[in-house]
């Protein structure tokens, strides 16, 4: 619903900056009080929920189809695992050497920096983009997989697919019962995870005696 209304780009956008900005100000949440620093945990979350439609909805644009698609996908959800990971470990090592207020700084002002990039440089659409020209091949990959397109491939003038709009109201996205179906599993899926995350170094810690950089 979101994205009908902003798009792609400025939905991820508003992600990157927020989260950015919130996980710098986590230290002065914390020495506010638990009221405060849960009021910044579920903001963080409010702004962390588009992001997977958001970053979806841009690779259903720039993904051509077939098995060149499933490999891009594969591609960019070993990079996030990869980096994932990477955090997790270099975290508590960071942590334990500068302690977790200037760790929050640190991953804050690197998102900021990706945040930026990400502004000047991204587009939601493939004829938005102007660093350099695509190839005629590409061009038509993508003008292939144009996920406006209506399914019998409707013809207009020269022969070329008319594109279609399909905007659904969020009255509409929620009467779906597969719709509600996938929200429920995000929801699920990420508290449970967060968590498990949350309280598993802590329980490591305290009862178990393990250092920071163990628990982590």
């Amino acid at each position: 619903f979101i994205i009908n209304l902003i798009g792609e780009k400025l939905l991820t956008s508003v992600n990157l900056f927020a989260n950015a900005a919130l996980l710098i100000c986590l230290p002065a949440a914390a020495r506010a009080g638990p009221r405060a620093l849960a009021v910044a945990f579920a903001a963080m979350g409010a702004f962390q929920g588009p992001i997977v439609p958001a970053v979806a909805g841009c690779q259903v644009w720039w993904m051509p189809l077939g098995a060149e698609r499933a490999w891009a996908t594969r591609v960019l959800s070993f990079g996030s695992v990869f980096f994932q990971i990477g955090a997790s470990v270099l975290t508590p090592w960071l942590g334990n050497r500068l302690g977790w207020r200037r760790v929050c700084a640190l991953f804050g002002t690197a998102s900021l920096g990706v945040a930026a990039v990400w502004q000047l440089l991204a587009v939601s659409r493939p004829a938005q983009w102007r660093l350099w020209k695509l190839s005629e091949e590409e061009a038509a990959l993508l003008e292939a997989a144009r996920p406006d397109r209506d399914e019998a491939g409707t013809k207009g003038e020269g022969g070329k697919a008319e594109p279609t709009e399909a905007k659904l109201s969020l009255r509409e996205l929620f009467s779906v019962r597969a719709a509600r179906d996938v929200c429920l599993a995000q929801v699920a899926g990420n508290t449970f995870t967060y968590t498990f995350q949350v309280l598993g170094p802590t329980y490591f810690s305290e009862a178990l005696g393990a250092s920071p950089a163990e628990a982590g």
